[in-house]
C-alpha cells in the first residue's frame, strides 16, 4: 500500500509498478490537477471537498458492491467524487484533469445563476457521472484544459494572479450548470429592504461560527432574504462578500492560535480547527494575508 499526498487530495494506491504524476494550479475556488496514471488502483475519501474527474486519455473504473463499472471515458463521461464518500478506482493507463471544489461554494453559485426558487441537491445526491457530450460538461472539459495550460504559462510572467479570476469564474459557472442542470430563471433586482441590522446579524453569526462548515445560502434563508440580497448588501455595508469575510475570520482565528500555541500544536491541527479543510489553500491565503508562512508564526511563538 502506498500513500500519495498532494493538492488533488489524499490517495491510497496499491499496485505493482504503479505510477502517479500530478501537477496542480490553484485558482482559489477551484484547483485543477493534471494526473498521469499507470497501473493504479486507488481508494479515496475527498473529505469536505468534491471533485470532477475529466478523462483526457484512457478510462476510469469504479468498484462498488464488488461490481466494477466504467464511470469515466475519454470524450464521453466524467466522474463525480462527492464529499465523505470512499471510492475505489482503477486506472490502467490514463491521464485526466481533476477539478476540486468546495461543494457549498458551488451550491451558492448555482443559486446566483439560477435564482432562489429551487435549492441545489445535497452533495450525496449529485450524479456519479457527467455526460461530456452535453454543452455545459463539454465546455467544462475544454475550459479546464485551457485554464490549466494558460495559468502554468502565466506563472513565469507573474501575471497568473491577474488571469486566475477570469478562468476561475468560468469553471465555477460551468461546473454549477453541468452538475445542477436547472433551467435559468429571471433573477430580478436585489431587494433593497435588507438594512444594516439584518446584514449585521449575518456578519455576527459568521464570526461566531466561522470554524464550522457554514452555508451562506442557509444563513440568508434563516434571515428570510434571498442569497443575492444578502451578498449584495453585505458588500454594500462591509466592502466584501460573506465568503470573503468568512475566510478573514478563519485566518484571524488561525493566527491567534498559532501565536499562542499549546506545546504540541501543529499547523495542520490549527488550520483544521479554524475551519480550513485544505491545508495548501490555508497556507497560501495565510501568506497572502500576513506575509509569512503559518509555520514561521508557530515557530516564533514557541521560541
Amino acid at each position: 500500500m502506498h500513500e500519495v499526498y498532494g493538492s488533488a487530495g489524499h490517495w491510497h494506491a496499491s499496485a505493482s509498478g504503479f505510477r502517479i504524476v500530478a501537477e496542480t494550479v490553484d485558482l482559489d475556488r477551484v484547483k485543477i490537477t493534471r494526473v498521469d496514471f499507470q497501473g493504479v488502483a486507488v481508494s479515496r475519501t475527498p473529505g469536505l471537498t468534491f471533485q470532477i474527474i475529466l478523462p483526457l486519455l484512457g478510462t476510469l473504473a469504479r468498484t462498488r458492491g464488488g461490481v466494477s463499472e466504467t464511470i469515466a471515458r475519454q470524450h464521453q463521461r466524467a466522474a463525480v467524487s462527492v464529499p465523505d464518500h470512499k471510492v475505489d478506482y482503477r486506472i490502467e493507463n490514463g491521464r485526466g484533469l481533476v477539478l476540486t471544489f468546495d461543494y457549498w461554494d458551488l451550491a451558492d453559485q448555482s443559486l446566483l445563476l439560477f435564482g432562489d426558487t429551487a435549492e441545489p441537491p445535497m452533495a450525496g445526491d449529485l450524479p456519479a457521472t457527467l455526460d461530456l457530450r452535453t454543452p455545459a460538461a463539454g465546455a467544462l472539459l475544454r475550459n479546464a484544459a485551457t485554464s490549466w495550460d494558460a495559468v502554468r504559462l502565466l506563472d513565469a510572467s507573474g501575471l497568473s494572479s491577474l488571469a486566475a479570476h477570469g478562468y476561475e469564474e468560468v469553471l465555477v459557472n460551468l461546473a454549477a450548470k453541468a452538475l445542477f442542470d436547472r433551467p435559468q430563471t429571471a433573477q430580478g433586482r436585489p431587494d433593497p429592504s435588507c438594512g444594516p441590522a439584518v446584514v449585521r446579524k449575518a456578519r455576527d453569526y459568521i464570526a461566531a461560527n466561522c470554524a464550522e462548515a457554514l452555508e451562506i445560502a442557509k444563513i440568508a434563508g434563516d434571515l428570510g432574504i434571498p442569497l443575492r440580497t444578502l451578498q449584495d448588501n453585505f458588500r454594500r455595508y462591509y466592502a466584501q462578500s460573506p465568503r470573503e469575510f468568512l475566510l478573514e475570520c478563519r485566518l484571524e482565528r488561525a493566527r491567534a492560535a498559532l501565536s499562542s500555541p499549546e506545546r504540541a500544536a501543529r499547523v495542520t491541527d490549527i488550520a483544521l480547527a479554524a475551519g480550513f479543510s485544505d491545508i495548501s489553500h490555508f497556507a497560501a491565503k495565510y501568506f497572502e494575508r500576513f506575509g509569512e508562512h503559518p509555520s514561521a508564526t508557530l515557530r516564533r511563538a514557541k521560541e
